[in-house]
């Protein structure tokens, strides 16, 4: 794939969390077995990394940072791919952004989401004091729900059956410089034995949906007959328009079916999805899922590897077009001048060695060296096409050295050679 250098990863992959390792370990054995190189960056060789990346020994195509969040030492590494032009996913600007949920909550209501009745309170360090009256909180009803804006995983911080404005003043304090929701608890719909609670997950435009329980914790497969029997489709479009709003290549969601029949996301954006495996954990992601993900992961940074290694051939390209056009312009000059001297062939012929020289140099950094292993079609396609450029070369050159030739007005020529100067007019055969 993308191979700049002996020391270029199509992708690096940061983790912090040990229970990360299967999922991590799957995705860089099936990017491998489609070509791309990956490294996986731990605190074990985080330091060695950054210096590669430093001394620009190693570069790095793409960045998928499962740690800089959690672990803030990582986000050195980040930042300096950051400069150097490395696709990250996601930057950690765009996950703090999307991860407040006060910022996620107004945001939803702006682009017609459902959401629970919520109450938004500034930082305890901010302001101390809150003026929250008994019929603010009696649209919360009881219980209800208090949770921080930012400083939530798994979690931490919420309070799930809050009761009265004295545990709304308690719970404030334990995180003075985050803000905080107070939100209505969320009924779900039941029946058949179901609680209609759902995960969304989102990777690079897949969508996924499941049941997820909100007591105990727990998937389960949602299939094609329940999303037809039970008018569940619209749990797609909206995690996919959450998508559109956080801007995200790769989080999940809580959407509730309430007893009015109203679906109502309650838990915005989870920014660091939980990639455990239902198989090795009991409240972990179906397997299927997790597979479907890896599966669309690795087309997206495979095909974004071969979408960077065409902007630097088309660079590559480009400069040898003008280097192709100086020498063309070169030979022009030459013939026009020493028409007796120089045969048409012998001119062709170095002229398109040395042009075919020079792309073959310049392709090894960027293509590797180059194999034979091609149908026959293929060398029958290139003889042809190397036939139609040296016949017409030798024929324009030939055309060059015949007496009589019109002239015909030249752009000027920005080459210094034998006293030619740059803007002087030649003498070339009329087209």
């Amino acid at each position: 794939m993308t191979t700049i250098g002996e020391n270029t990863i199509d992708l690096a992959v940061a983790f912090d969390w040990v229970y990360d390792k299967d999922f991590i370990n799957l995705l860089k054995q099936e990017a491998e077995q489609e070509g791309l190189s990956v490294l996986i960056v731990s605190d074990a060789n985080l330091s060695e990394i950054i210096s590669a990346v430093k001394n620009q020994s190693l570069t790095i195509s793409a960045l998928i940072d499962r740690a800089s969040e959690t672990s803030p030492h990582f986000c050195q590494l980040q930042n300096l791919l950051n400069i150097y032009g490395t696709y990250i996913v996601d930057p950690i600007s765009q996950i703090t952004w999307a991860s407040d949920k006060a910022t996620m909550h107004l945001e939803f209501i702006a682009n017609s989401l459902n959401t629970p009745y919520t109450i938004i309170l500034d930082p305890f360090d901010d302001q101390n004091d809150i003026l929250l009256s008994s019929e603010d909180l009696a649209c919360l009803g009881r219980p209800f729900i208090i949770k921080p804006a930012n400083t939530t995983g798994g979690g931490v911080g919420v309070v799930d059956g809050a009761e009265s404005l004295h545990d709304v003043l308690t719970v404030r304090r334990e995180f003075k410089k985050d803000k905080y929701l107070l939100q209505e608890k969320v009924q779900p719909f039941s029946t058949d034995g179901k609680r209609f609670w759902f995960r969304g997950i989102y990777a690079f435009g897949l969508v996924q949906c499941a049941w997820w329980d909100d007591c105990t914790h727990i998937y389960s497969g949602l299939n094609p007959y329940e999303v037809k029997q039970y008018g569940l489709t619209p749990l797609y479009r909206i995690t996919k328009k959450i998508a559109g709003i956080c801007g995200l290549s790769f989080f999940s969601t809580e959407i509730v079916l309430t007893e009015s029949r109203k679906f109502v996301v309650v838990d915005y954006v989870n920014e660091s999805c939980d990639m455990r495996y239902q198989s090795s954990h009991a409240d972990g992601v179906p397997d299927k899922i997790i597979s479907n993900i890896i599966n669309r992961v690795v087309k997206h940074i495979k095909k974004h590897s071969i979408e960077t290694g065409n902007k630097i051939v088309t660079k590559i390209l480009s400069r040898c077009d003008r280097i192709s056009m100086e020498r063309l312009e070169l030979a022009n000059i030459t013939v026009a001048r020493d028409s007796r001297m120089l045969s048409p062939l012998v001119l062709t012929s170095a002229q398109i060695f040395i042009g075919g020289m020079i792309l073959l140099v310049v392709s090894i950094p960027v293509e590797g060296l180059p194999g034979f292993h091609y149908p026959v079609a293929y060398y029958g396609v290139l003889l042809w096409l190397s036939m139609v450029s040296a016949v017409g070369f030798s024929i324009w050159f030939s055309l060059l050295k015949k007496a009589g030739c019109k002239s015909v007005d030249a752009e000027p020529v920005e080459i210094y050679h034998s006293g030619i100067r740059s803007g002087d007019c030649l003498d070339y055969p009329a087209r």
